[in-house]
């Protein structure tokens, strides 16, 4: 590991002179606080430079400097963002506060579901529905002001701390009310009919799939329907509900979405991804180079399922990753100043967590220089099935929940976990 970080912190030269005296918030009130800051960034492929090793997660896009100041962060975060939707998974759209109303409701089970629908002029608007489940004992309308995750297309796997006596709400997102999972672009690679069916591109024609190829990739319509179901919580301000205590976590490609969605939603206090392998916490420049040295199949932008992301992030940078001009660091950056837990599965090839923990270490170094260490975690932990997290994973994902969900302090979060897997020990000899 040592040959790993050394890289991460000399590639970056980091510092955290000035950083002390700026008060670093632990979650946000507004989507995208940085919004309104002009940022520019390189948009023609061609003209981007070559770099074979991480980015420089605190580099101006445009060439003229970089900041490793908490002051400049916002803009720095939003200079990321704009390269993230520009390559690689178009643009997620902002919407207006009238433009979204709420209303609780049940399903067709009789379970509790917030009702919401999106409005776009001119368009057809949007119906979603959430889930929502509180803990044994507490109703809706209970004044107890709990935590929420919400859990990506039912998989809210981890709600509660370390005994039942805290445990969160939890709020079900579900992709098929934006885009659904199965259509299009087939598990992997790009084979299979994309459809422009989708409610999301019944609202936003300009998205919809053309000649067969994304323009917007789902990562980023999940995203957004993630946030729209935060808008709706904001908007029907339940009694049983903390709105500084939002969390997300997913699993697999729904850890991805996990991943997306703290990233691009500041309100989100807590991000919990479990193993989401390529194009979640994993580097695609490393991931390719993994390939090529151990010669294993991992996922990687060439093969890669292509209603996730923009076609054009293939045609423009498959066997080209050195031009990207980020790379999945930064998008784990993004969460900064906000916690964020990693969990990693090193045994299974596909995840290719070298790469994935190669990234992680190189976002750490942003919480350093912020001086938010304790808010950043990871555990990659052996020997267990997929989306099957181990014991320390779950001692670790409650020490998290009960620090920054429930307040308590003492719980420690300060984790850093490797096990000496024969792909992670291969990772040392790249460098």
């Amino acid at each position: 590991m040592k040959r790993a970080l050394l890289y991460a912190v000399a590639a970056m030269a980091l510092n955290s002179c000035g950083n002390s005296q700026i008060e670093k918030p632990f979650v946000y009130n507004v989507e995208n606080s940085g919004a309104n800051i002009p940022v520019t960034i390189i948009s023609n492929v061609e003209s981007l430079s070559e770099c074979d090793t991480l980015p420089d997660v605190f580099a101006w896009s445009d060439g003229s400097g970089r900041s490793t100041s908490f002051a400049d962060w916002e803009r720095r975060r939003n200079e990321i963002k704009k390269e993230l939707e520009t390559f690689e998974i178009g643009p997620k759209p902002s919407v207006g506060v009238d433009d979204v109303t709420a209303k609780m409701d049940s399903d067709l089970m009789g379970n509790p579901t917030i009702k919401i629908c999106v409005k776009r002029e001119g368009y057809p608007s949007l119906t979603m529905g959430a889930r929502i489940t509180c803990p044994k004992g507490v109703s809706i309308d209970s004044a107890c002001k709990l935590p929420v995750m919400i859990g990506m297309n039912f998989r809210p796997t981890f709600s509660q701390g370390e005994d039942s006596t805290r445990q969160c709400v939890t709020v079900t997102f579900n992709t098929n009310d934006v885009i659904p999972y199965t259509v299009g672009g087939g598990f992997f690679g790009n084979t299979g009919a994309l459809s422009d069916s989708a409610p999301y591109y019944q609202m936003y024609p300009e998205f919809a799939p053309k000649n067969n190829e994304s323009i917007v990739g789902k990562y980023s319509a999940w995203s957004w329907g993630v946030s729209r179901v935060i808008d709706a919580l904001y908007k029907l301000q339940l009694p049983c509900i903390d709105l500084n205590k939002i969390g997300v976590t997913g699993c697999s490609y729904a850890g991805k979405m996990a991943l997306f969605s703290g990233a691009l939603d500041e309100r989100i206090a807590l991000t919990i991804v479990q193993e989401s392998g390529g194009g979640g916490i994993n580097s695609w420049r490393m991931s390719r180079l993994f390939t090529e040295k151990k010669g294993i199949n991992v996922e990687q932008i060439s093969n890669t399922n292509y209603s996730w992301f923009k076609q054009s992030l293939k045609t423009n940078f498959m066997g080209n990753e050195s031009k990207l001009p980020y790379d999945h660091h930064e998008l784990i950056a993004m969460i900064a100043p906000r916690a964020v837990l990693i969990l990693g599965n090193p045994d299974m090839e596909w995840l290719c967590d070298y790469s994935g923990y190669t990234s992680t270490i190189a976002a750490l170094e942003v919480y350093k220089t912020f001086g938010i260490e304790d808010r950043f975690g990871y555990v990659f932990d052996c020997k267990h099935g997929h989306c099957q997290p181990t014991d320390l994973q779950w001692l670790w994902a409650k020490r998290y929940i009960d620090h920054f969900m429930f307040n308590i302090d003492s719980a420690e979060t300060i984790v850093r976990v490797t096990e000496d897997n024969e792909h992670i020990k291969f990772g040392e000899k790249l460098w």
